[in-house]
Parts: C-alpha cells; sequence; structure tokens
C-alpha cells in the first residue's frame, strides 16, 4: 500500500521514476550508492539490528532518507512513519516478503519492457496518423486504442476540441480546473486533476504557447483517464507522445505560410533533439518522427559556429533548401542541422558546402564542423558535441580551416582518433579522460608549473616549435620574440623536462601531450 509523505496529497510521489530496488543493510555504508528513483527496502530485522548497535539514530536514518532522491521506502506496518518525514512509503501487508528486492526488481523490469512496448506501439500509430494528415479525433483514437485510456483535448476555457471514442464528455475535466491549470503550467508538469460527476482523475497538461492559447481550440489541455491512488508512469509517457503529435497537428493548422513564430516552434522541437532534452527513445522517435526525420536512418550533425551577430538569419539565407530543414540555435554563435542518410542526401551535402562558401567569404570567423555519422536520431546529442569540440578546436588554432570532416584523419590529424571522447557515452570515458591528462601531465607537468609561477610562456613556445616543424627562426617569427630568446626557452624547456627536443621520438611525445592538452580544453570548455 502507498502512502505519501505526512501533509501531503494523497497522490504525491507516485509521479516518481522508479529505476530499481536496493535493500537497507545493517552494516555500513547502510545505503549502496544511489542514482535516483530507488525503492529502498527497509526490512523490519535491519531496522532493529540499526537500532540495537546504535549505529544510526532515529534522526539521523530520517535525514539520510529525506536527502536522497529515492522513490519510495519499503516498510511493513510497524513502521513509524514520523520517522522519515517527507519520504512516500510502501508499507507491506502482514509478513514482510523474504525475496522483496528480487520480486520488485523483476517486477520493475517487466514493468519497464511494457513502457518501452507501449511507446514503440503508439509512436508508430500517433506517427502513422499524423503522416496521413488524420485529424485530432484520429490521434486520440490511436493514442486509447495504444493504451486503454481515453483522452481529451479541451480549450483553456474548458470547451471539448476532442476526444477519443471511450471518453465521456460529462466527465472531463472542468472548465474552472482548466483554467487552473493553464495559469499553473509555468511548471512543465502534468497536474493531476478530478474529472466531473465523481469521475476517475485525468492527468492533464497544457500544449501550445500563449499565443495559440488565445487563439481557441490552438491554446488546449490535453488529459488521459488514470487509475486512482495509482502510478501514472504509463499515463505520463502516453501523455507526452500523444502531446507532441496533437501540437504539431494544431501548429500545421496555421493559414498561409509558415510565419516566424512557426519556424521557432519548430526549431525548437529540433532543439530539444539536439540538447537531449527528451526523457526516453519513445518520445525521442516520436519527436524525429513528427520532425520529417527517420529516426533509425544514419544521421550527423552539421554546425555553423560563428563569432558574427545573426549566424541564424545568415545560415537560412545561404541554404538552398530551408523548407522542413531540421535546424535550430544550439548555443551563442552556434546553429546546427540534423542530416539523415536518404533520398535528398547529395543535395544536402551540396547545399552545406555551398552555404559554406558563401558563408567564409564574408565572415573570418565562421567555421563549419560535421560530425561523424551515429546510428539513428538518437545518436543526434553526441553528433552535436563531436561537432562543438571540432569547431573550437578550429577557433583556438589547433587545426586548420573553416570546414572540418569529424573522420578526416588527414585533415583533423590526431584528434580524429579521439573525436569520440566528445560523446560521453564511450564505457571507459571517465578512465581515458583520466589517462589523457596523466599522460599529458607526466610530459608537461614541469613547463606547466614554471608557466604559472613566473608567468613564462614555456608551454607555448614549445607548441609554435613543433608546429612548425622545429624551425627556428619561423618560430620565432610567430611567437614575436628573437631568436636568441627562443634558443633560450628551449632550452629552459629541454631542461625542465628532462626530454632531448633534437630526438624525433621526445618530440613526438611532447606533440602528442600538447594535442591532448588541446582536445581536453576544447571537450571541458
Amino acid at each position: 500500500m502507498f502512502r505519501a509523505p505526512s501533509g501531503q496529497p494523497h497522490d504525491a510521489g507516485l509521479d516518481k521514476p522508479v529505476s530499481w530496488a536496493v535493500m537497507m543493510r545493517a552494516a555500513l555504508p547502510i545505503l549502496p550508492a544511489l542514482r535516483g528513483g530507488e525503492i529502498v527496502i527497509a526490512p523490519p530485522r535491519v531496522l532493529e539490528q540499526l537500532r540495537a548497535t546504535e549505529m544510526v539514530t532515529r534522526d539521523q536514518l530520517s535525514r539520510m532518507l529525506a536527502g536522497q532522491p529515492i522513490a519510495a521506502l519499503m516498510v511493513d506496518p510497524s513502521f513509524n512513519e514520523d520517522a522519515v518525514a517527507g519520504v512516500p512509503l510502501l508499507v507491506t501487508r502482514g509478513t514482510f516478503p523474504l525475496e522483496a528486492e528480487s520480486v520488485l526488481n523483476r517486477l520493475i523490469t517487466e514493468r519497464r519492457a511494457e513502457l518501452y512496448r507501449l511507446g514503440s506501439e503508439l509512436s508508430r500509430a500517433l506517427s502513422m496518423a499524423t503522416m496521413i494528415g488524420a485529424g485530432l479525433d484520429t490521434l486520440l483514437d490511436a493514442a486509447e486504442t495504444a493504451g486503454g485510456r481515453p483522452l481529451a483535448l479541451q480549450s483553456s476555457e474548458g470547451s471539448l476540441v476532442a476526444a477519443s471514442r471511450g471518453t465521456d464528455p460529462e466527465q472531463v475535466i472542468s472548465a474552472r480546473e482548466c483554467l487552473r491549470l493553464v495559469d499553473a503550467r509555468d511548471n512543465g508538469q502534468p497536474l493531476v486533476i478530478e474529472g466531473r460527476a465523481r469521475s476517475w482523475p485525468w492527468l492533464a497538461r497544457v500544449i501550445g504557447d500563449g499565443e495559440q492559447r488565445r487563439r481557441g481550440a490552438r491554446g488546449a489541455i490535453l488529459s488521459i483517464a488514470c487509475v486512482p491512488n495509482a502510478s501514472t508512469e504509463m499515463e505520463r509517457l502516453i501523455l507526452e507522445q500523444t502531446g507532441e503529435a496533437v501540437s504539431f497537428v494544431l501548429r500545421q493548422a496555421t493559414d498561409g505560410v509558415p510565419n516566424v513564430r512557426d519556424r521557432l516552434n519548430r526549431e525548437s522541437l529540433v532543439a530539444d533533439l539536439l540538447l537531449g532534452r527528451l526523457l526516453s527513445r519513445e518520445a525521442l522517435d516520436a519527436r524525429s518522427r513528427l520532425l520529417g526525420l527517420d529516426p533509425v536512418a544514419t544521421t550527423r550533425v552539421a554546425l555553423f559556429a560563428s563569432r558574427v551577430p545573426d549566424l541564424g538569419g545568415r545560415v537560412r539565407s545561404a541554404l538552398a533548401e530551408v523548407r522542413g530543414r531540421a535546424f535550430a540555435a544550439v548555443a551563442e554563435g552556434e546553429y546546427a542541422v540534423i542530416l539523415t542518410s536518404g533520398a535528398h542526401a547529395a543535395t544536402d551535402t551540396s547545399d552545406l558546402m555551398a552555404a559554406h562558401r558563401a558563408l567564409s567569404a564574408s565572415d573570418p570567423t565562421f567555421v563549419l564542423a560535421l560530425s561523424e555519422t551515429v546510428d539513428g536520431t538518437a545518436g543526434a546529442r553526441a553528433a552535436l558535441e563531436q561537432a562543438r569540440v571540432l569547431s573550437r578546436l578550429a577557433r583556438n588554432g589547433a587545426v586548420d580551416g573553416s570546414m572540418l570532416h569529424a573522420g578526416d584523419a588527414d585533415q583533423v590529424g590526431f584528434y580524429s582518433l579521439f573525436i569520440r571522447l566528445a560523446n560521453g557515452t564511450e564505457s571507459d570515458h571517465a578512465g581515458q579522460r583520466e589517462r589523457f591528462d596523466s599522460f599529458a601531465t607526466t610530459l608537461l607537468g614541469a613547463l606547466e608549473e614554471h608557466d604559472r609561477a613566473r608567468g613564462s610562456e614555456l608551454v607555448a613556445t614549445l607548441d609554435a616549435y613543433l608546429r612548425l616543424g622545429g624551425a627556428l627562426a619561423q618560430a620565432a617569427d610567430a611567437l614575436g620574440i628573437h631568436r636568441n630568446t627562443l634558443s633560450y626557452r628551449l632550452g629552459r624547456i629541454a631542461e625542465l623536462s628532462g626530454r632531448e627536443l633534437n630526438d624525433p621520438r621526445a618530440r613526438f611525445l611532447l606533440q602528442v601531450a600538447l594535442n591532448a592538452r588541446a582536445l581536453e580544453r576544447a571537450i571541458t570548455r
């Protein structure tokens, strides 16, 4: 039986995601490392042992649990609720189950699989309905068929705009509650609201921006019936994906040529995909289809970067075709385009090269960076990070050129081997970064420490000297110093580093260390 924290609504905490079940222990550490969303199982025997050994007091236990991002604490009926203020409880009935951890984790795994199947089925149904130009009622029917829950779309004033076939119009949310929901929309979270005529509660969210709401049906509230006092995880999944489809249809209903507001709406959807704001793979696939992208097609990202203002406007002007493009501003001076394989791949490449020529001719700070290809639009965020690293390396002078390809070893050199570090998805990502840092510190640490302590420029001197192939005159000119000064600095570098600069192996290792530092700065900026 679920119990909300004392003094909170009965359904408070039901919206928390559940990740796993873990057992509380009678030895330190009492709790394993928690990442969020865990059900912490507290068997009576463990709590008794903790009390008997005085390992933790009741107040300490309360603070420990209240400070953790857990979904709930599982206890038996004799547990004192006041001991853990602010923590939702799962209270067993009868004897506390001995296999609680394994049983819960099996149920969680099965539930996760059910949600994945539901999300995939719903995504396909909504995408198909959207592509054939289905109306709002058909979209809601598709969602009800997949999830088994009635859905309703109402205006901000409460009038029924559309409904699935299983919806009773007499039991949807009242006009008063609709207005209250609109006022509370800034929290961005769906709310559980009681329906009319003592019906089941509805999970509801506002869709559309303020301008859309002022235009009647385009400012709307989407709701789905849910079971009282039960988890709303399934309903939230359905509401999220269906809301995206409904919002898309409402935006497409705009008369005439899409205006600035409509373009910005679309760019916002693209930015969510690029910046990893979508919380599930199902939502990500649905968003891709709504944008006209095949979620399983080979994908890459082209990043336009510049220090000159109005980059977005200049990019749109330079591209031969902008209608249907998936592009968005992702940061100040950064404009990204998602490219997928298919019939238009050759046209996309030609269009990008033409845009590069036009922009680089008038903007000396302009860089176009193209990521490696990734598997599906789920990799768009990683591809964006690759392109960002390339653009920063170009701006810092670590690589040459204003159009860079992540996989081109001749162009990007050393960095092409390790560009995937930018993805943050390698299994040993943290360990690999540590090895890079340790390697660079071993070779350059003494020089870096000398520069910090004396305000000298030994590292910059070494970088210029090696980049120019050991040519003393050219390196001195690049640094703006006398050749004798350069020779003195090189002597200090050899002395402090313990490496002879005439040794090809030593020079290569020092060059790799300098490149590793440049890559680290580009990734962690």
